[in-house]
């Protein structure tokens, strides 16, 4: 029977959809019990282990993770944490389809027991771990997540607290670094901020931040440290040498030599916080949150899953204005994916695309552009029927690309 369904799916799909086929097919019977998802960017097959595991938002975290390797065409592998498996192993394999497209097969492997994803449900349950420490429970009350990377990065963050360490925080633009240090700062008392790049005094740096100094702050955090010069770095470390009480802590987008100087001078602890891409599921307790500070709590299954799918270039800032914005425009109770932004519509619809579709919309695009509209001409030039343009054009359009 089960020769016979496979038969009969085999005749109703492409040449394309097959391959995916085959291969999850080929998979499926050598993992039976391991959760398995293949995917090609418009078609998702699962098995019941998979079906019967994984929770709705689970699959849009899943998506999220396999477009990297549609795009790339390199397997890869990834670390999540699931609601319905907790911290569990992406094994992601890259399955050459039709022409340029590429599908993937990805395997799910739990890690551990399950983690509980929400604060408050974390705090309520009675186990027998050793319990949290005062500097970690104190920074959950300002940073949001529950990625294996987030909580890598919180106890880094709180070891740093605990020790009364200077830090380098690493990241990318709008990841979340200075909100880090500003939470760290915060729990050892006073502190001052000096931004490298956005400048808000006509002092030059260094005397800037021998006079923030010489407020006598536990902290000083020192924005953009990768943008200092190597004569700043000398200056600083002698400015903080004065105040030996003083702690440091720098965010930065990479390491320079004067990062490097000034936080060896300081012993600072490097702490690396993860783009969103890495830790997709961080993004509905991130949005949500938002929402609540807004003053609106509900946010759509579909939005949040369109969220949890999305590449975010900006990471949180950008997260946050698209979260704002669709508050902004919902009438509602609840933002729907109808109040997004379209700009963010427009490229999340372009992320659904595979390497073959995209450079079709491209050609499509260009070849009306220069007929100016005429689409028997465009036709002509793409040497295609008018018939499968119209098809074509109908296909972009219901993914809100324009053409």
């Amino acid at each position: 029977m089960s020769s016979r369904i496979e038969q009969d799916i085999a005749t109703r799909t492409s040449s394309k959809e097959r391959a995916l086929l085959d291969e999850y097919l080929t998979v499926t019977r050598r993992r039976g019990d391991t959760p398995i998802i293949a995917m090609d960017g418009k078609n998702s097959l699962m098995n019941a282990a998979a079906t019967s595991r994984l929770q709705e938002n689970d699959l849009a975290i899943v998506e999220g993770y396999a477009k990297s390797v549609m795009s790339s065409g390199r397997s890869t592998t990834a670390t999540v944490t699931l609601s319905g498996l907790g911290s569990a192993e992406l094994t992601m394999t890259a399955v050459q389809l039709l022409g340029a497209s590429v599908g993937v097969i990805v395997t799910l492997r739990p890690r551990g027991e399950q983690r509980h994803l929400h604060r408050v449900v974390r705090e309520s349950v009675e186990t027998d771990s050793v319990p949290e420490s005062f500097a970690l429970t104190q920074l959950r009350q300002h940073v949001v997540g529950a990625s294996d990377e987030f909580e890598a990065t919180l106890a880094l963050a709180a070891r740093a607290v605990e020790q009364s360490r200077s830090a380098v925080i690493f990241g990318e633009a709008g990841a979340g670094k200075r909100r880090l240090a500003g939470a760290i700062a915060g729990l050892r008392g006073s502190s001052v901020f000096v931004d490298a790049r956005h400048r808000s005094s006509s002092l030059p740096l260094v005397d800037e931040v021998s006079q923030a100094l010489g407020a006598n702050p536990d902290t000083i955090v020192i924005g953009h440290a990768d943008e200092l010069s190597q004569l700043d770095g000398i200056a600083i470390v002698r400015a903080v040498g004065a105040h030996p009480t003083a702690k440091v802590i720098m965010t930065a987008h990479r390491a320079t030599p004067t990062t490097i100087r000034i936080a060896e001078f300081c012993g600072a602890l490097e702490i690396g916080v993860a783009p969103l891409r890495k830790r997709r599921e961080d993004i509905p307790l991130l949005a949500q949150s938002m929402a609540t500070d807004f003053g609106k709590t509900t946010l759509s299954r579909k939005m949040l899953s369109a969220l949890m799918n999305a590449d975010w270039e900006r990471n949180v800032e950008q997260l946050r204005s698209v979260v704002i914005n669709a508050l902004e425009r919902s009438r509602g109770g609840e933002a729907t994916m109808d109040d997004l932004p379209i700009s963010f519509q427009r490229v999340a619809s372009m992320g659904r695309l595979s390497r073959l579709e995209e450079a079709e919309y491209s050609e499509l695009r260009s070849a009306l552009r220069e007929a100016r509209g005429n689409r028997r001409l465009a036709a002509s030039m793409l040497q295609i029927g008018r018939s499968t343009l119209y098809r074509r054009m109908d296909f972009f359009r219901s993914r809100g690309l324009d053409l």
